[in-house]
């Protein structure tokens, strides 16, 4: 999805508004009603004309839109906007208008606006008896026909309808589509108005509408509306998050808003980290509610504080989850049979999206709105319900992707008669275990043989035409008692045969076909008929499916039989079916489970509902299921000592930093949380005495790294925040501690943002202590970090190589053909350090920030300077250094430098400008300085390894200067 950023978002706003008030006043005296629909919030309708009341909204929904900002859905049933007593009668000569999108739907009648009076009305729709075409009736008015033209296209559209003259005009995006003779007039009367469906509540539009207006007199389209259409708004969008392979936490809060720890229940980070190791793109998060409502359905926050501690670990591990209402069925009697309670549930629904929305944003958190709904009100269609508790959601949160469920537990079929709403960023979902026999295979069965299921073992899948399982059959019950055995053996004929899935006589085989991977197919496609039914761009996923591993019912229930249900391979095969099922068509999944019933850790090593450390998990996880049946890469392989995949064997691998090893220092600890390559890394978060964060390791066999003298070391390194780095090293030494025989680079110039940094440093540019280190004896490392107040800092992947990408770090030579290279965007402080400094985000000479000071330093000097991992500019060496300068007033400004070196400070192998000519005016000055009148000190800058850049100007007072994007240019 494309998202505007906030300035250019309030701009567009603004401009609108000038727009939209340009045109109503340009309309006086024509325009007699109108209601934009696109407040955005709220229950009321602003009106667009003084005196005209605003309307009334019931159950309508606001969506976001790039031309409108936001418009109004009509996708639950009943839902309008009801304006009473709007104004005068329209008569014979009026035009009305509107922005309208209507997808497909069923063949109803879809009503856009109606005039409702005692003595007559008019009504604008979409004929469902002629294929949704454009119409217009009106009492009093004869001889109107239908526009010709269906709108039913899941399309925006403008369309106008004038009536004058005694003709009836139909205009669709400002085009004549069809001019009819008529007669009569509207009769005069009071009225109210209805947008969205007929005043009573019936022929709702189930689509969107914006800008409805009407006009005294027969006005030509481009007078009746402002906008012009983003063509974005008429693209099929997904939603805004991608949901297409994730893993359920089968953990719940039964008894309290916090688990207790008796029940197994508690979501710890180490799961969320395991999960996200997996390769999954999201967790599902699973929350029962009955803590957290009270009695007038408002939300009991208090006892929000377990599960927003679990979002938070999702959060902070950079990954994604949908937090999952999932009731038990105590619940949903309560609240989905009595529709009273049902009000009572919206008004909780929309505080809890308040509360979603004060914590996380749309890019970290989904909402399922309940799991496998049942119990429900059956005076009403499951697709009104769910439409309601949609629309509480969505009026809170406008961005956040929700997924709903359809009746029945969230039966496949049931999905099938739901009339989906018109919400790009809602999902239909739906959950299946079937065929019973193979996914859940446990469960109560026909024959009253539930306990016989723990005797079976190797159950037939998949089930193949013309093939005989007589011996497949008494081989599987072979261990069932034989009091049990007769009712066992027909639950299985009844699943090879394809009559029934072995758990229920009306959970039927709905497809002609038996149990294989052709059934999964065609049931995935009949859920992709539905979606092509109402227009294609309507989202679908399976939020619950899995087949039971074979020891989890020993587990569970403690049963002294084998459990063996299917074996390992044929549970494989089964679930890698219906996944490629659902890729075949698109439907995204959560699989269910962790590590509970329908575990994705291996069978043999399966500790029902534990939180394994994710060190310990990864050889835990079964990676056939893994990346052979749900089709996901695990980030972590097996072995807890493996280097990271993308480690060449060429490379001499100082540390992976999986673990913390023989590195000592200011504590350093092992971290799972995000590392950059790998499955972790190393951290810490506290200082020495003299400020420094040290991370140092000593070898009693000496390493051998002479074979990159003319390469790179490498290393990852990890800074919470840049603007607090003031100094530290790398240091390689060979005499056995620091400063004596060493060879090391300093840290700063090669950190250029907050966050992990990837360093490539080049053996040629590294200092020395005393005496070089002799890198054929290299037997200790240190690396420091000096900050001005103590903050998070890390390692991963530290190896040396002779070879560094281009464009790496402390190796980086811009591309020849570039006219102009930026060596600093300058749109934050690091590296930038000198006198006083700032950032400001507003007044910028390009882009949206600059660095500004008001103080001088004891020289009379503002100062700004920052060092650089060594470039090679020297492509640039016939062009310019290029810079914008900032001087409150120049007046004050007497002298100053602009400095280039090579030799990681000033005054050494320099290449200056005296910056005082080249600065002409107050404000911003566009500073092009040629290499060519560049003044010399110690023989000039090196352009193929310049790493310093210092500007100071004299000043006689006070006065803010600033700088921002310093390039070099041809």
């Amino acid at each position: 999805m494309v998202r505007l950023t906030s300035f250019f978002h309030k701009l567009v706003i603004i401009m609108m508004f000038a727009a939209c008030c340009f045109v109503l006043s340009a309309c006086s005296g024509d325009l007699i009603a109108g209601w934009s629909l696109s407040d955005g919030s709220g229950t009321l309708a602003s009106s667009e004309v003084e005196d005209v009341p605003d309307g009334e909204i019931k159950w309508g929904v606001w969506l976001n839109s790039r031309t409108f900002g936001r418009v109004l859905d009509f996708s639950t049933s009943g839902s309008n906007v009801f304006i009473e007593k709007c104004g005068k009668s329209l008569g014979s000569s009026f035009t009305v208008s509107a922005w309208v999108m209507a997808p497909e739907r069923e063949d109803d009648d879809r009503v856009i606006i109606a005039q409702d009076s005692a003595s007559g009305g008019m009504k604008l729709f979409l004929d469902g008896s002629k294929e949704h075409e454009l119409s217009f009736e009106a009492e009093g008015i004869t001889g109107t026909e239908s526009s010709g033209v269906s709108l039913a296209d899941g399309r925006w559209h403008h369309i106008a309808v004038s009536v004058g003259d005694g003709s009836l005009i139909y205009y669709i995006d400002g085009n004549e589509t069809k001019r009819v003779g008529i007669s009569g007039s509207i009769p005069n009367g009071e009225y109210s108005l209805y947008v969205g469906s007929d005043p009573d509540g019936s022929c709702g539009f189930d689509g969107s509408v914006a800008q409805v207006r009407i006009f005294e007199g027969a006005v030509a389209p481009d007078k009746t509306t402002e906008s012009v259409l983003d063509s974005i708004d008429n693209e099929p969008a997904p939603p805004r998050m991608d949901l297409k392979r994730g893993i359920v936490i089968d953990r719940r809060q039964y008894y309290g808003p916090v688990p207790d720890p008796s029940e197994g229940q508690t979501v710890t980070e180490d799961d969320i980290i395991n999960c996200r190791n997996m390769g999954f793109d999201h967790v599902k998060i699973l929350l029962t509610p009955n803590h957290l409502i009270a009695d007038d359905g408002s939300l009991k926050r208090e006892n929000m504080e377990y599960i927003t501690q679990v979002i938070n670990y999702v959060r902070d591990n950079d990954f994604r989850c949908i937090l999952c209402i999932h009731p038990e069925g105590d619940f949903k009697m309560i609240y989905l049979k009595n529709l009273d309670n049902f009000e009572t549930l919206l008004k909780w629904y929309g505080e809890l999206a308040s509360y979603i929305g004060e914590h996380w944003d749309a890019d970290t958190v989904a909402i399922q709105l309940m799991t496998e709904p049942g119990n429900n009100n059956m005076t009403v269609s499951w697709s009104w319900m769910s439409d309601r508790m949609w629309g509480a959601v969505r009026n809170v949160l406008p961005d956040h992707t929700i997924l709903t469920s359809s009746d029945r537990y969230g039966n496949i079929e049931q999905l099938k008669y739901m009339s989906p709403a018109t919400d790009s960023n809602l999902i239909y979902t739906f959950t299946t275990y079937e065929p019973y026999t193979i996914g859940w295979y446990y469960y109560g069965t026909t024959y009253g043989v539930k306990d016989a299921w723990s005797y079976v073992h190797d159950i037939p899948y998949p089930v193949k035409e013309g093939e005989d399982y007589t011996d497949e059959i008494e081989y599987a019950i072979s261990d069932v008692p034989e009091s049990l055995r007769e009712g066992i053996r027909k639950e299985l004929w009844a699943y090879v045969r394809g009559e029934y899935d072995g758990r229920r006589t009306d959970m039927i085989n709905n497809y002609d076909c038996l149990y294989n991977a052709r059934w999964h197919m065609l049931r995935a496609e009949s859920l992709d008929a539905w979606r092509q039914k109402y227009g294609g761009n309507i989202h679908i996923m399976c939020v619950e499916f899995g087949c039971m591993d074979a020891k989890t019912p020993q587990v569970l229930w403690d049963s002294a039989a084998p459990c063996y249900g299917i074996s390992d391979e044929k549970r494989i095969e089964f679930v890698r079916d219906v996944v490629a099922s659902f890729d075949a068509y698109d439907i995204g999944f959560s699989y269910w489970s962790y590590n509970e019933a329908h575990t994705i850790f291996d069978t043999g090593a399966h500790s029902y509902g534990a939180s394994p450390n994710p060190k310990v998990a990864r050889n835990m996880f079964d990676y056939e299921m893994l990346t052979k049946a749900l089709k996901v890469t695990p980030l972590v392989s097996a072995d807890p000592d493996a280097a990271p995949e993308e480690f060449d064997p060429s490379w001499t691998v100082i540390n992976s930093f999986e673990s913390v090893g023989n590195w000592s220092g200011s504590g350093p600890q092992v971290s799972y949380n995000n590392p950059p390559t790998g499955f972790a890394c190393v951290m810490s978060d506290k200082s020495e005495p003299d400020g420094a964060t040290v991370f140092m390791v000593s070898y009693a066999s000496p390493k051998d790294l002479s074979a990159y003298a003319d390469g790179y070391a490498h290393l990852w390194v990890y800074v919470e925040d840049a603007s607090k780095l003031v100094g530290g090293q790398i240091e390689l030494c060979s005499g056995g501690g620091p400063d004596m025989y060493e060879t090391s680079w300093n840290i700063v110039p090669y950190i250029s943002a907050s966050g992990w940094n990837e360093l490539y440093l080049p053996l040629k540019d590294a200092g020395t202590g005393n005496k070089p280190a002799d890198l054929a004896a290299i037997n200790y490392i240190r690396i420091f970090f000096l900050q001005t107040e103590k903050s998070r800092v890390g390692l991963d992947c530290f190896y040396m190589c002779n070879e560094a990408p281009q464009g790496a770090n402390g190796s980086y030579k811009p591309d020849p053909s570039l006219s102009e290279f930026v060596i600093s965007e300058i749109e934050e402080l690091s590296p930038w350090y000198g006198t006083g400094h700032e950032l400001v985000n507003e007044g910028a000479a390009v882009g949206s920030s600059f660095i500004a000071a008001t103080s001088r330093d004891g020289a009379g000097s503002a100062v700004f300077a920052a060092s650089f991992a060594k470039m090679d500019l020297s492509d640039y060496s016939d062009g310019n250094l290029h810079m914008w300068i900032y001087v409150d007033d120049i007046s004050k400004l007497v002298g100053g430098q602009l400095e280039l070196t090579s030799s990681g400070g000033p005054d050494n192998q320099e290449s200056s400008w005296e910056i005082r000519r080249y600065i002409k005016s107050d404000g911003w000055n566009e500073v092009v300085l040629p290499f060519s009148e560049a003044s010399s000190v110690a023989g000039g800058a090196d352009l193929t390894s310049v790493d310093y850049v210092r500007l100071y100007l004299v000043l006689t007072a006070d006065v803010r200067s600033g700088i921002d994007q310093l390039s070099v240019v041809r």
